[in-house]
């Protein structure tokens, strides 16, 4: 959201100072929906991982047979 919100800001004054309304805002909106994306799915693979790490055990069966075999 705010990679989004940091190019609208920038395109709206890039256009004002370079005179080519609304073209840069579009741009730098469109540009920066993928790296949004990206952003969002490495935040949350990390969480993934943060929270597989505080519980190890979890997966597992209270006889300690994994739950997935």
């Amino acid at each position: 959201m705010g990679v989004v919100l940091l190019a609208v800001v920038a395109g709206i004054w890039l256009d004002k100072v370079l005179d080519t309304r609304p073209m840069l805002t579009l741009a730098l909106v469109l540009g920066s929906l993928p790296l949004s994306i990206y952003l969002l799915f490495r935040v949350a693979m990390r969480a993934m991982t943060a929270a597989r790490n505080a519980a190890p055990n979890a997966d597992k069966e209270p006889d300690g047979h994994d739950t997935e075999a």
